[in-house]
């Protein structure tokens, strides 16, 4: 076989892969990639909240809060104790998608 016609089979098949990517891939995520663009440009705000209660020991409860208010995210950590103080409070700011 002659180095032309190695060459034809290679040209060829990255011409054939290329085609069939283009329609197996590319051709239907185009109608979704605007889909998702309107989707990550609207607006979100959201906020979960785990509660943590015990029936023994110095702290009665522990609350941990995420918080995302359009990719502003904030992380909040708060303990009580027996006697109804707030022991620890720490709110961590957050920025870009890490926190969620």
């Amino acid at each position: 076989m002659s180095e032309r016609a190695r060459a034809a089979i290679v040209v060829g098949s990255i011409v054939v892969v290329t085609v069939l990517g283009y329609f197996l891939f590319f051709r239907p995520w185009l109608p979704q990639y605007n889909a998702v663009r309107e989707v990550q440009n609207q607006n979100s705000t959201w906020t979960v909240t785990m509660q943590c209660y015990y029936t023994s020991g110095a702290i009665e409860s522990e609350t941990y809060r995420i918080a995302n208010d359009n990719g502003k995210t904030s992380l909040l950590y708060s303990a009580t104790g027996r006697s109804g103080l707030v022991t620890k409070q720490f709110d961590v700011p957050l920025a870009g998608p890490q926190g969620t």
